[in-house]
């Protein structure tokens, strides 16, 4: 359950680049945890990534475990109505997704890519302003925050 994910501090003990770096007792982590949504994917299943003028705000996405793809439609079928589950020719693979991988949903919501299971995925969503206002909160994310910092900077690009 949530108590579970908060000691494990996923989602962000997820990230490789980050792991080492949180402190179990790491309030921030913990508050993250409890507050991002858990996404379970079925080989196939896809995901539609949020954007940053969602009500919400900005949103990111973590793939904890399994493999995805990042795709797009096709120019030309952009109008096809295809299933959610089924694979389509009327998409195009854009960059493969592993474990560890952070997201920034509002990049990928603006250029049209959705995120396809490939493999049976668990995935976690958070919101940016919970992340600022954890940020905010606790002073103890001095170590780890610029490596947040260059993997969302990384996902940017």
């Amino acid at each position: 359950g949530r108590n579970q994910k908060a000691e494990l501090g996923l989602p962000l003990s997820a990230i490789p680049v980050l792991r080492p770096h949180l402190p179990k007792d790491c309030a921030c982590v913990k508050s993250i945890a409890l507050q991002s949504d858990f996404i379970a994917l079925a080989p196939g299943d896809i995901c539609t990534p949020v954007a940053d003028d969602h009500p919400s705000g900005p949103h990111y996405f973590v793939l904890v475990s399994g493999r995805a793809v990042l795709e797009t439609r096709k120019e030309q079928d952009s109008g096809a109505a295809d299933g959610p589950t089924s694979p389509s020719s009327a998409s195009v693979q854009v960059l493969p997704m592993l474990a560890g991988r952070l997201l920034c949903e509002g990049l990928a919501s603006e250029y049209g890519i959705r995120i396809r299971a490939t493999t049976a995925c668990e995935a976690y969503r958070f919101k940016k302003i919970d992340m600022e206002t954890s940020l905010a909160s606790v002073s103890a994310v001095t170590k780890w925050l610029p490596l947040f910092r260059m993997v969302e900077s990384e996902s940017n690009d």
